[in-house]
């Protein structure tokens, strides 16, 4: 395309001085007139040509913007979402944690006074039992408690496990806390107090 506007230019040249030389003539006008005819419309052509593929790779930057940003929005809300299901977990687990602390603190062990001789008597039958210091299973052992071993019941508390509710015992001059359901009411049988099992 530029070598034929080059080649144009340098006719029409060669036309405008070729007058100068010669006596002016009708053919060399025309000819004159349709070489720069040619060229106006060469570089309308171009001028169009070039504003088209402008307007193109405007459209194209255009809308290559527009996916990047929309990308980029739907970044930030699944980034946003990820942050508020986090948060959302987070509340969750901090309520729950409240919530047993207060069910916790609430949840107050209170006993009812008793008196009744009882003896222990594990699962095993010659097994041991644990003395605690308070009715649950983490507290701190008192001492261990052997099978047939007589204790005197003097309390029953609220505090109660699928087996059976934590009962205030006194043996050898110690209290402490047994679940009950490890004891049988009642005097040991002799065999049991011997250790012939």
């Amino acid at each position: 395309m530029k070598k034929r506007l080059l080649s144009l230019s340098i006719g029409l040249s060669a036309m405008v001085l070729l007058p100068a030389c010669q006596p002016q003539n009708d053919s060399t006008q025309k000819e004159l007139a349709s070489l720069k005819e040619q060229l106006a419309q060469q570089q309308q052509r171009e001028a169009e040509r070039s504003a088209k593929e402008l307007e193109q790779r405007q459209a194209e930057q255009i809308e290559s913007a527009r996916k990047e940003g929309y990308q980029e929005a739907q970044d930030d809300l699944h980034y946003k979402q990820m942050l508020e299901e986090e948060e959302k977990k987070f509340q969750e687990q901090e309520a729950a944690k409240a919530a047993e602390q207060q069910k916790a603190r609430s949840a107050k062990v209170s006993e009812r006074l008793a008196r009744y001789p009882a003896f222990v008597i594990s699962e095993s039958g010659w097994g041991q039992l644990n003395l605690r210091g308070a009715p649950n299973a983490r507290s701190v052992v008192v001492t261990e408690l052997n099978d047939g071993d007589q204790v005197m019941v003097v309390g029953e508390t609220n505090v109660c496990t699928p087996k059976g509710c934590w009962v205030k015992v006194q043996v050898s001059g110690m209290t402490g806390y047994v679940n009950g359901a490890f004891l049988q009411r009642g005097t040991a049988p002799k065999k049991m107090e011997e250790g012939i099992y």
